[in-house]
């Protein structure tokens, strides 16, 4: 039986399903804890290497009174910092929480990438499990699965010692839907200006900068637009796609190199590499790109098979058979 492609959206109630290994909460806050934001989440592609909507931190920055991040990320203030929860698996410990240490903007669409520091011995031992990315355009009625993180509040706690402890309320959410629409390039001029993809799905207020899988567990975009519904009228919401983001600067050991060495050399796992076409150096600060729509054999990633009773890589908690297998 075909799976259904009906826009739906539920709590996410499986404790230990693998999306939590591949996600993270985003939270920013002031240097002296009283300001605190909870708003975005973001999906590991590599170790200690995230991926979330590049207007995350623009509207952390906006937040705070800063005015606009630039290319070079935060480092002009001083006024407060990032930092990202993971769930641990740790006895004892409910996070692993990590700061922020370095953001990447990609220079032609809503993505950016960060690196992660950790501040306890479990989150520095902690491996990462990383969501392979396809750089593929998707078609017009794909199957369309997103996670996010909606309705996040947070409380910075004091103990006896004075130590602050970060409290955090949510609701991990799961949105299915299907690919309607299709802007390889961009939308318009003033909004969307990245190439996206319209989709049913809905996608919530926190949602933003999570992961958007397809049925074989590959992650083809990020949460970038939601709009509030009106009535019963179906969802209405978009997606960054990936294939821009192979030109986001990173900066490892002092050498700054185009995230598309990294998915070369095979550190970031990705399918679709034929068809993108970029520059071999630096110009302005950024790398120029583009998508070669003629490549037509594309070669797949050597990933482990999935077990009919496993976990589905689409991170809904169901085993595979009963959920994306075909």
């Amino acid at each position: 039986m075909p799976l259904s492609k009906k826009s739906s959206f539920q709590k996410h109630k499986i404790k230990d399903s693998p999306i939590y290994s591949v996600t993270v909460r985003i939270v920013a806050m002031d240097k002296d804890f009283q300001n605190v934001v909870a708003s975005g989440t973001g999906v590991v592609v590599a170790q200690n290497l995230v991926l979330t909507a590049k207007h995350v931190f623009e509207d952390f920055a906006v937040k705070f009174g800063i005015g606009k991040i630039n290319s070079a990320g935060v480092a002009e203030t001083d006024d407060f910092n990032i930092w990202v929860m993971f769930m641990s698996n740790h006895p004892g410990q409910l996070y692993h929480v990590y700061e922020v240490a370095q953001i990447h903007l990609n220079p032609y669409s809503d993505l950016a990438l960060f690196h992660l520091n950790s501040f306890d011995k479990a989150g520095k031992n902690h491996r990462y499990f990383s969501s392979p990315l396809s750089l593929v355009i998707p078609s017009i009625g794909e199957r369309v699965t997103a996670f996010g993180y909606p309705k996040s509040k947070v409380v910075v706690r004091r103990d006896e010692q004075g130590t602050s402890h970060i409290e955090i309320n949510d609701e991990p959410s799961i949105s299915v839907g299907e690919i309607k629409d299709v802007h390889p390039e961009k939308r318009d001029n003033f909004s969307i200006t990245f190439p996206s993809a319209l989709t049913n799905a809905r996608m919530d207020g926190g949602m933003s900068g999570g992961p958007v899988f397809n049925d074989e567990g590959m992650l083809i975009g990020l949460v970038c637009r939601g709009y509030d519904l009106v009535d019963d009228e179906e969802p209405i919401s978009y997606i960054a796609l990936l294939w821009p983001l192979m030109a986001t600067i990173v900066e490892l050991k002092g050498e700054r190199i185009p995230l598309y060495k990294l998915a070369e050399d095979g550190i970031v796992k990705t399918e679709g590499l034929e068809h993108i076409i970029i520059d071999d150096r630096e110009v302005e600060n950024r790398y120029a790109i583009s998508y070669n729509r003629e490549v037509t054999a594309v070669k797949k990633l050597d990933l482990p098979p999935i077990g009919r009773n496993d976990p589905c890589p689409c991170g809904s908690g169901k085993k595979y058979k009963k959920c994306c297998s075909p």
